[in-house]
């Protein structure tokens, strides 16, 4: 159920009274069905209900609010639109139906006409809780924190006792970077109820905020633990800062509450993100005992990729797809492990069985282009290449990968086409699709290329990327340049960081001039992973 869901059908309840003779209505069985939490059928009575009296201005306003639970935007306007025409002179029905119809629009990106809605809901009632506190929330997403605090205060004045206008106070503080208020506000909403999961979620980002950790960790579990959806997030974003901490309080809830699976889950996360794969597989593994999930399976395939032993990813990622036949996604990750693996063939039957199912989606030629790429098979790969940029005119990379290939065919005036194509379609280092660097390299401007692989890589250092891949590409587009020793400083700058794809180093084109040197085989030597033994032979 959506947080406010609720707390907006007991809204209503006086505007219930001028409706509560329609004994055993289909308006009365829709009320039932909304209390028990079955909106289907809640659904179905409120329409049935407007079929055969249309102007019940009440029941069209839970057709809006159930319309928009299910995200249906266009239909809930509609709904509040009939519920406004139809009610008749009730201001407390009224009031409501106008607050509802402002945050419509405030999702559609409509703000001029959700603060004119917002103020008439005020207008006509001006005791309107709600009105006041959606008002506040649309203030504070606009950045006016002044007018956003006078209305969440005059909420709290209302209904003092409603703990989401206390967080509304909180989050302005915030904003003014007034941490001790913003951690009173949270306190007091906490205090109203105990239970109120976002409480605890924004008070734990303040406590991060001053780097108490312990803090931070104690109320952010606490949060989970309450249902909001958006703490878990917090957990992924401070898991290395406030990594024993958090691992303590999960340990905490996974002995008291043995059959939740959702607390090794946690832990698992924590782990992983913290690099330490084998402790986050044992946790997975235990959080998939309890509860067997599609989920957790692709994150334990996700562990062992990291960890080189994609055989035991695969063995994972068929799992997954085993509870989950139908989502192709997974096809497209079990031909990344098969890949990693060598085996080509493979790969390309799974992307191919998405491409039948999906023909329209770009991004599944390019893949398969890339894969018969590396083997060799370029007249397939050309044809993908091809096939994607029919369907992405746009598409920089795809104009890269058939521009490589006209170019090794000796067709150099096509080739620089679509270098240049890729170069008008990557825009700027902040949006780049990483091919500019690639088109000035095969065009021959060395310079250029250098500077604006350098420009990424600055650029995504200094605001928090992960860099592996990037240093990859660095590799591949310097030993294209012909610059062996910047190229393998770069690859071991990528294996340093964590990039694995052993196997298609020795297959990728763009490391042709590098990988037949003492140094590129040295290094991967160092590293080559147990599982791909069997090819280690070709560093020789």
């Amino acid at each position: 159920m959506r947080p406010l869901f609720r707390s907006f059908i007991i809204s209503v309840t006086a505007c219930l009274i001028s409706v509560s003779l329609y004994a055993q209505s289909p308006f009365d069985r829709g009320m039932d069905a909304l209390d028990k939490g079955d909106y289907k059928s809640a659904m179905e009575y409120m329409q049935q209900e407007v079929r055969t009296n249309p102007s019940n201005a009440t029941a069209h306003y839970f057709i809006g609010l159930l319309h928009e639970y299910k995200g249906e935007l266009g239909q809930a306007l509609k709904a509040f639109n009939l519920a406004i025409s139809n009610s008749r002179g009730d201001k407390n029905l009224l009031s409501d139906c106008y607050v509802n119809r402002g945050r419509i629009f405030r999702k559609l990106k409509k703000n001029e006409d959700a603060l004119s809605d917002f103020n008439m809901s005020i207008r006509i009632n001006s005791k309107n809780a709600n009105a006041y506190s959606e008002r506040g929330d649309f203030y504070y997403d606009i950045k006016e924190y002044e007018k956003s605090d006078k209305d969440f205060q005059k909420a709290v004045k209302l209904e003092p006792d409603e703990p989401r206008h206390r967080v509304g106070l909180g989050r302005n503080a915030e904003q003014l970077e007034k941490y001790q208020m913003a951690l009173e506000y949270y306190t007091q909403a906490i205090s109203i109820q105990p239970s109120y999961g976002a409480a605890y979620r924004f008070r734990a980002g303040i406590y991060a905020l001053l780097e108490n950790y312990e803090a931070f960790a104690m109320d952010i579990v606490r949060a989970i633990e309450y249902k909001d959806d958006v703490a878990f997030q917090a957990i992924q974003i401070y898991a290395k800062e406030a990594k024993e901490p958090l691992l303590a309080e999960l340990k905490t809830k996974a002995v008291i509450n043995p059959r939740s699976s959702q607390w090794n889950y946690c832990r698992a996360i924590v782990y992983e993100l913290n690099g330490d794969y084998g402790e986050a597989i044992d946790y997975y593994l235990k959080s998939n005992s309890i509860y067997p999930s599609e989920i957790t399976d692709l994150r334990i395939a996700s562990c062992y990729d990291n960890l080189c032993r994609w055989n035991k990813s695969l063995e994972f990622v068929n799992a997954a797809i085993a509870k989950n036949p139908s989502n192709e996604d997974n096809l497209v990750t079990r031909a990344s492990y098969e890949y990693s693996l060598g085996d080509y063939e493979g790969a390309i039957a799974d992307i191919t069985t998405c491409i039948e199912q999906h023909p329209d989606l770009d991004w599944l030629y390019q893949k398969r282009g890339w894969y018969e790429n590396n083997m060799k098979l370029w007249d397939a790969a050309f044809l993908d290449f091809s096939k994607a940029i029919e369907l992405n005119p746009e598409y920089a990379h795809a104009y890269v990968n058939r521009g490589a290939i006209l170019y090794r065919k000796g067709e150099i005036e096509k080739a620089n086409e679509d270098f240049r194509l890729a170069l008008e379609f990557d825009p700027d280092v902040e949006n780049t699709k990483l091919s500019a660097p690639y088109a000035f390299a095969y065009l021959g401007l060395t310079e250029e290329s250098e500077a604006w692989m350098k420009k990424i890589i600055d650029y995504r250092s200094e605001n928090g990327y992960k860099m592996a891949g990037t240093y990859y590409e660095a590799a591949c587009v310097f030993s294209i340049m012909g610059k062996t020793e910047e190229a393998i400083d770069y690859l071991e700058k990528a294996l340093q960081a964590g990039h694995n794809d052993f196997y298609h180093y020795l297959q990728d084109s763009d490391l042709d001039t590098i990988r037949h040197s003492d140094r590129f085989k040295t290094l991967l030597k160092s590293k080559w992973p147990a599982v791909l033994d069997k090819y280690k032979h070709l560093l020789d």
